[in-house]
């Protein structure tokens, strides 16, 4: 896999990748690789979580230690979204979230929040909302 460019969120906003007007959000999907291609319930609740916010552009951002698991990820499930590639350290560094699966939500003026299924059995229906900053 090649080296991505290590951009910020409001990089990637703007620049975007289809070449389309800056979004109101951008959606970062954080996935560990055997989350991602042995849970297809959840990743299917997590796009509709995503697909719920008006205006938002969603990038599928895979929290990856090798080309293999990625590889694998982008064969098994196919997203309506551009799909990017970063290294588990960019995500962290850059939004500072060390948990997956989550959802970031990044908006115009650049505040992260994460959206997280919950993980309790009898809370699947809710979600959280937790401030990164």
């Amino acid at each position: 896999m090649e080296d991505e460019t290590v951009k910020s969120p409001a990089a990637i906003s703007s620049a975007g990748n289809t070449g389309s007007p800056r979004a109101d959000q951008m959606v970062f999907f954080v996935y560990r690789p055997h989350d991602c291609y042995t849970n297809r319930e959840a990743m299917d609740r997590w796009h509709e979580l995503a697909a719920s916010h008006a205006q938002v552009q969603a990038i599928n951002v895979l929290k990856e230690r090798g080309a293999t698991p990625a590889r694998r990820y982008l064969s098994e499930f196919a997203t309506p979204y551009p799909t990017r590639l970063d290294t588990t350290e960019w995500f962290n560094h850059t939004l500072g979230v060390d948990r997956t699966p989550a959802v970031v939500l990044v908006s115009e003026d650049e505040t992260p929040r994460v959206v997280s299924p919950s993980e309790q059995r009898s809370d699947n229906d809710r979600r959280r909302l937790l401030d990164v900053s």
